[in-house]
């Protein structure tokens, strides 16, 4: 069977008999920005995300005397992001988007006994719309691999940071961090492989591209700044 390859932001979904490949988004740096790749059941979709400010996804390391929060590093010495943190950010803005268009963000109850053995439920991470259950939930056949710094970082800045009491704005004792980070400008090649029935493709693939689109930070301190991201 001949292999359709879309490429570009919006794939467009012809008959099987007359494949069609649009223009390549392409990144200033020559890099081919965004591909979505379709062959049969399984899709392919590769991005670039340019750092707009720094970056730390940690490593869950310290080294004494340089920072007590390392970002995570590849088997080559160069930063990566997981792919639980890239599929947290498009489920997170996803979820807004279908918000956004009315569909409230609802959970599975999970039965629990407590210890009065009385069975009580409580609200789990598995969503209820179908959308989002094939792209995030347990029977989601999607796989986020790691995300690639597309070249060698050689120098990585550390910046101190400190807790805040939220009643008065002072700094908490002992709570002054030094944080490993990802320089300003760093290039991550993502990619994603999905296994989706042809006749939901057009319905999760929007979505996921959507939140694609949507997402504009992943890593750790978000909201002081740090790790925004640009198509």
């Amino acid at each position: 069977m001949a292999k359709k390859k879309y490429t570009g932001i919006k794939p467009n979904y012809k008959k099987k008999s007359s494949p069609t490949v649009e223009n390549t988004a392409i990144h200033p740096s020559g890099v081919p920005q965004t591909t979505l790749t379709i062959l049969d059941n399984r899709c392919d979709l590769t991005w670039i995300w340019t750092l707009e400010s720094e970056l730390h996804c940690g490593s869950g390391l310290s080294r004494p005397g340089h920072a007590d929060h390392l970002v995570y590093l590849n088997t080559e010495g160069n930063p990566e992001i997981s792919g639980d943190a890239i599929k947290g950010a498009l489920r997170m803005s996803a979820e807004q988007i279908l918000a956004w268009l009315g569909y409230s963000q609802d959970y599975e109850e999970k039965p629990t006994e407590n210890s009065l053995e009385e069975t009580t439920a409580r609200k789990t991470t598995e969503p209820r719309l179908w959308p989002l259950k094939l792209l995030f939930g347990q029977v989601a056949q999607v796989h986020f691999y790691p995300a690639e710094a597309l070249e060698k970082i050689n120098h990585r800045p550390v910046r101190a940071s400190t807790a805040i009491h939220s009643s008065t704005g002072i700094a908490k004792d002992n709570s002054l961090r030094l944080t490993e980070l990802v320089p300003l400008g760093t290039m991550f090649r993502c990619r994603c492989t999905l296994w989706i029935p042809t006749e939901y493709q057009p319905i999760l693939l929007t979505l996921l591209i959507s939140a694609l689109v949507a997402t504009d930070s992943i890593g750790g301190k978000r909201s002081i700044g740090w790790g925004r991201v640009k198509l």
